[in-house]
């Protein structure tokens, strides 16, 4: 029974993004982004903000967010190559699912974001994100997008201070 337990933890667990992600960050501040209307927002709404975990180096990725210990994770060396506004469009990006917890689910209707989203963000969801999460990671994407950091930071004020 103990093994079944596991095995099934095991299983739950490879269908979190978050799980197994309780290391401490290597930098919580970065100069450059701290001053970003986006970053303050998110810590005015108690989500911390690290830059360049294990995580980051470990799966090579540009940012994530972890729900379960809320958090961002801006993954700066991993950008090399990227434009500096890459990092700020990252930023936004990952503060739209900080928005879409706060609500328990999206911010627009799948209709709406079809609409805003040019074929460049579908071809970008399909080939990067897992199926299942495609809905959240096109808003996301759309979002990062349409909406400046100033804008995303009073939806961010919005959506989760008065929720």
């Amino acid at each position: 029974m103990k093994l079944l337990h596991f095995i099934l933890g095991v299983a739950f667990c490879v269908t979190l993004s978050s799980c197994g992600r309780s290391y401490p960050p290597l930098s919580e501040e970065h100069p450059k982004y701290e001053t970003n209307a986006v970053v303050k927002a998110l810590r005015h709404n108690k989500i911390g903000v690290y830059y360049n975990t294990p995580y980051c180096q470990e799966n090579k990725i540009l940012g994530a967010y972890d729900r379960r210990h809320e958090y961002v994770e801006i993954c700066v060396d991993t950008h090399v190559g990227y434009d500096s506004g890459e990092i700020y469009d990252t930023i936004r990006h990952e503060a739209v699912h900080v928005m879409q917890d706060c609500i328990g689910g999206t911010v627009y209707s799948e209709a709406q974001i079809r609409e805003w989203a040019i074929k460049e963000d579908l071809e970008f969801v399909m080939d990067e994100y897992n199926h299942r999460d495609h809905g959240i990671e096109l808003e996301a994407v759309v979002m990062a997008r349409k909406y400046s950091d100033e804008q995303i930071a009073k939806m961010l004020y919005n959506f989760c201070i008065n929720n």
